[in-house]
């Protein structure tokens, strides 16, 4: 696991902007550093990295790396599981490797099949890799976006790094927000590709590749991995055992790694069955869980019975609000785009960082797969509506009449009855049913409904009042990309796809990864293996996703996994006691003293009367305005700050 950066075109004589890229990014790879300015016709390609070692510990494993038969460089960031098996093919063909990692793999297959090896390569990866004899650099990302890729291309020079902050820390890149980004932002409480925080930087989109010329033009950028559709006939004859076992493979291939493994535990499904897919193979398990002491939000006693059933070595963080505020600098400065989420995270990664390990298992990806949240209840309403919509355009567009009013609406009625309001005005028989559904969902999503963001927004910020129906809260980029990727789907199958595109692969997995690697933590999540993923997709929604949150299709499919060791209880999410927190006096010191600061609220775009207004009644009725409306704000200003990024 590494950080990765560079470039490529008009850079100029001095490398010193890679260096700095390179020194931005130690968090992310401590054990060693590289930088390499290979001289490309009239310009330049800068490959920088960081290493976190994991596999091959030793100096053969440096990077950036050459290959000695081609010629070929790459700056690698990721762990392809079966690289081992993918070696051995080569092996027999030939190849002749010199060092034990996956790095030299990726070079070799790439050279032998070009880009259509990706589909060989079971992982997750972000990497670039200039090819000698096309003249080119070719950059790819794995299928869900475990692993970050940001780039910007300007004025004959193409920039890309694993984080926002490397490229701010090459002074290349000019520190300006993105106007439409935070009306992004308060839609979703975080960034969405390919669209950034910050102007004229862009994310690559999950399971895409990108060729980039020597003067820095891009030539092509393709979607090389798509979801299947379910076939309905005879789906749901798929058989659970080799369910079981895709699910077995997936966790028990995430252990290969020359340094120790542990797992995250949090006592729910998913961490349980991880931990009892491991029984027989492997030394003692180590577990981490954290706690919250006397709040309903404490999960520890269920990880603390699951960890005590399989005898693992289980640790336990307990955090308080002194805890929380003591740390919070730490997290905020491990947070790589402005988020409501994630913070969490950096709290149980800074626990296994802080006892020896480098490398954990995660239960993230399941609930997306198997109707996990609460709003996959919603999906016979969505069904409803779509169909009215798309049979009887007129009635939406007759009920919404007058939408450019909506703003006199209350900003602080946000919840989902409230938010129907978004799907009005509009003939969706236009638009189609891919982008009904995917409106829909977002409105069972969204952090500040339509009136609320134009609320918030300074004066001439605000944009279109129908903005949420034209762009749902998203760019429009991912909007084609998920009508592409949802093709036909029913609609159970399409929630689920859009919670594993969204909720997890802009949300999730990117909080997961900034957060982690910000404490120098490698976090792999056997849910999101994309051969088991594939194998549950053959399963239609309808059952898959049944009786939501509950999961009952993946209580039978990994029950043989949990002997007892997992009791069902409710459904739980792994959230703070923010509300407790934010009340506190700490709490109106820390949050307020931002939230009223005029002169950073404006420097963003937002308008300093409404964000007062917004912390006033969150503190009046934390019921009305949710934490996680003001923690947003606060996260954004703050983080903006942080990076001296204004408007």
């Amino acid at each position: 696991m590494c950080g990765i950066a560079g470039g490529i075109g008009d850079l100029g004589n001095d490398a010193t902007p890679l260096e700095r890229m390179v020194e931005a990014m130690r968090l992310r790879g401590p054990d060693d550093s590289g930088a390499s300015a290979l001289a490309v016709g009239a310009g330049a390609c800068w490959l920088g990295n960081r290493r976190l070692a994991i596999l091959d510990l030793s100096p053969a494993g440096h990077m950036p790396m050459q290959d000695i038969v081609t010629g070929n460089w790459i700056t690698y960031n990721g762990e392809v599981y079966n690289f081992n098996d993918l070696r051995e093919t080569l092996v027999s063909r030939g190849e002749r490797f010199a060092s034990r990692g996956d790095t030299e793999v990726v070079l070799r297959l790439y050279h032998r099949e070009g880009p259509d090896f990706l589909n060989r390569l079971q992982g997750m990866f972000a990497f670039a890799l200039w090819d000698i004899a096309k003249q080119e650099l070719f950059l790819a990302r794995d299928r869900a976006g475990k692993k970050p890729l940001y780039y910007t291309a300007d004025r004959g020079r193409f920039l890309f790094a694993s984080e926002i902050r490397t490229l701010l820390a090459s002074g290349l890149v000019a520190p300006r927000l993105n106007p439409a980004a935070v009306r992004q932002y308060l839609a979703n409480g975080f960034m969405v590709s390919p669209a950034t925080i910050l102007e004229n930087v862009f994310s690559l989109l999950p399971g895409h590749w990108m060729r980039v010329a020597a003067d820095g033009t891009i030539r092509e950028t393709r979607c090389w991995w798509t979801p299947q559709v379910p076939h309905e006939a005879g789906a749901d004859a798929e058989p659970m055992d080799a369910g079981r076992r895709a699910f077995e493979d997936a966790v028990k291939m995430r252990l290969v790694s020359d340094v120790p493994v542990g797992i995250f535990l949090s006592g729910g499904l998913d961490s349980s069955a991880i931990v009892g897919a491991l029984q027989g193979s492997h030394e003692q398990i180590r577990t981490f869980s954290l706690g919250f002491p006397s709040s309903p939000l404490d999960e520890t006693p269920h990880a603390r019975r699951v960890a005590a059933h399989w005898k693992t070595s289980h640790t336990e963080l307990q955090i308080g609000e002194q805890e929380f505020y003591g740390w919070l600098p730490l997290a905020l400065n491990a947070m790589d785009q402005p988020t409501y989420d994630g913070i969490n995270s950096f709290f149980v990664a800074k626990a296994a960082h802080d006892a020896g390990l480098k490398v954990v298992l995660s239960g993230l990806g399941a609930d997306e797969i198997f109707g996990g949240y609460p709003a996959f209840k919603s999906i016979p309403l969505m069904s409803f509506l779509g169909k009215t919509a798309m049979r009887f355009p007129s009635l939406f567009a007759m009920a919404g009449r007058g939408n450019g009013s909506v703003p006199h609406l209350d900003p602080h009625r946000t919840k989902p009855l409230w938010r129907l309001a978004d799907l009005l005005g509009r003939r969706w028989s236009a638009d189609g049913r891919a982008r009904f559904m995917i409106a829909f969902y977002q409105l069972t999503q969204a952090l500040f409904p339509s009136w609320s963001r134009l609320a918030l927004l300074a004066d001439g910020a605000g944009g279109n009042a129908g903005e949420f129906p034209v762009r749902y809260g998203l760019p429009e980029g991912f909007v084609q990309f998920l009508q592409a990727q949802l093709g036909e789907r029913a609609d159970a199958d399409a929630f689920s796809l859009l919670a594993w595109r969204l909720f997890l692969g802009e949300r999730c997995l990117r909080d997961v990864d900034s957060m982690s690697m910000g404490v120098s933590l490698e976090v792999r999540a056997p849910f999101t293996d994309h051969k088991f993923v594939e194998r549950m997709l053959r399963v239609p929604g309808r059952k898959r996703c049944a009786n939501p949150p509950d999961k009952p299709y993946e209580q039978e499919l990994l029950g043989p996994f949990l002997e007892g060791a997992w009791q069902p209880r409710g459904k739980q999410g792994f959230v703070m006691p923010f509300t407790s927190w934010l009340s506190s006096d700490q709490g109106k010191a820390r949050i307020g003293d931002v939230l009223e600061d005029a002169k950073a609220i404006a420097s963003i775009g937002l308008s300093p009367g409404a964000v007062r207004a917004l912390w006033h009644e969150h503190r009046h009725d934390p019921a009305r305005v949710p934490w996680a409306a003001v923690w947003a704000v606060f996260v954004l200003a703050t983080w903006c700050d942080r990076h001296g990024v204004s408007l």
